[in-house]
């Protein structure tokens, strides 16, 4: 924030909670950055056939196919620290073993290059702090040797439409801050241990599996709990799925701004979903009271919420009798005027709020 206040980033875009999604640098910092890195940042072009040895953070600016991949990888110095290789088009079933001779590497950014696995090679990039594999949609599984990246902080796989399940070891990645798995359409459970990565700052998906007391490796909603640093926003799905709607979370002291829960995905799943359960987890989950969102999603049959609306009535009427008497007669103005609104629109004018106020 202090940065960009003093300029030194421009064009800020936030989301609905004021939280900053983008911004550019200003081209005086850029050009004061590009001076300082000299020879460390390359951003190749089709027409560049090596890299400065000196290089240590590449960005291909390009697309590939596949009988250039492996030259282009060879004319790069085996101390990368950065490699972004976004949006190609070749097909390579592993293009993450390509990289594996780069030891340093530090940041692996492999968005939508038609991956279809990521396999055990991975684990030779012991310093890898943040992997982005997102939007390749063919990829089904992770090797669980990514468990082994004890220095990982950043893992995206949003977007990977066929991902069934995350690593069933996930709980080792103890440096873990943020996993983007949202979007993710395929993924039936999370990997039981996920609750030990108390420093996840960032869990977009919580999906519930169908049975958890088919294998002892599912984590139930309750691997919430220990996630204290959990903030920003997170989607709970499949909420039908929790036996007898019983729910152990406390997401009372999760720093969330936005909770959506959802029901079932696919129609033929609703069929499997207890209505009575859905509604009884719904209505248990206590969420934080900071919350700035809050929405449930019930994709197939339309599902209608109950809210307690006599602990609202209660709130109102405790507020109102600290309220001078002139300031009440002018919320009953209001009040009125929203209700013949709402009246038009073909919605029912509550009599009790009404009368309370």
């Amino acid at each position: 924030m202090d940065l960009c206040w003093r300029s030194f980033f421009q064009n800020v875009k936030r989301d609905g909670f004021g939280n900053i999604q983008s911004c550019t640098m200003h081209d005086l910092m850029h050009d004061l950055a590009t001076l300082v890195a000299g020879k460390e940042i390359s951003i190749m072009n089709s027409k560049e056939k090596s890299v400065d040895e000196r290089v240590h953070h590449v960005k291909l600016d390009f697309r590939l196919d596949s009988s250039d991949i492996i030259p282009v990888v060879l004319s790069i110095p085996k101390k990368l620290r950065s490699f972004i290789l976004p949006h190609q088009e070749f097909y390579d079933h592993d293009a993450i073993r390509i990289f594996s001779n780069f030891k340093q590497l530090r940041v692996c950014g492999m968005q939508d290059c038609r991956m279809t696995e990521v396999s055990s090679s991975i684990e030779s990039l012991k310093h890898l702090r943040y992997l982005d594999v997102s939007k390749n949609s063919e990829i089904k599984a992770l090797s669980n040797s990514i468990t082994n990246l004890q220095n990982l902080q950043v893992l995206n796989v949003s977007g990977c439409q066929y991902l069934k399940e995350l690593p069933e070891d996930i709980k080792n990645l103890r440096n873990l801050r943020h996993l983007y798995c949202h979007n993710c359409y395929s993924l039936t459970r999370m990997p039981r241990g996920l609750g030990q990565l108390t420093l996840l700052q960032t869990l977009t998906w919580f999906v519930v599996a169908k049975d958890s007391s088919i294998s002892k490796n599912v984590g139930g909603l309750d691997e919430l709990n220990s996630l204290f640093n959990l903030n920003g926003s997170l989607q709970i799905r499949n909420l039908g799925f929790v036996k007898n709607g019983k729910v152990n979370p406390n997401l009372e002291k999760l720093l969330l701004q936005s909770l959506v829960l959802a029901s079932s995905r696919y129609g033929d799943a609703r069929g499997d979903v207890n209505g009575d359960s859905e509604e009884m987890a719904l209505q248990n989950l206590r969420p934080n009271s900071n919350l700035k969102e809050s929405n449930f999603v019930s994709c197939g049959e339309v599902t209608i919420v109950h809210f307690n609306f006599d602990s609202v009535v209660n709130e109102i009427s405790n507020l109102l009798k600290a309220l001078p008497p002139v300031v009440i007669s002018h919320v009953v103005r209001e009040a009125n005027a929203v209700a013949d609104s709402l009246a038009k629109e073909g919605l029912a004018r509550n009599s009790d709020l009404v009368a309370t106020l």
